[in-house]
């Protein structure tokens, strides 16, 4: 989790830093970066709440 916010970190300073506007090469190169850490958080957060502790059952 830890990586994940650090990586999460960089692609905002980096997408902060662009100065060519929103709809540069390099926005939708970060954009697409984000894509995974999204798709690892969003899976975490499904496992978690489907495999996690359930002390009713």
């Amino acid at each position: 989790m830890i990586a994940l916010s650090i990586y999460l970190m960089i692609a905002a300073y980096l997408l902060g830093k662009l100065e060519d506007g929103p709809h540069s090469p390099q926005s939708v190169f970060i954009c697409l970066a984000w894509l995974p850490a999204a798709l690892i958080y969003l899976s975490a957060l499904l496992a978690d709440k489907t495999l996690g502790d359930h002390p009713e059952r």
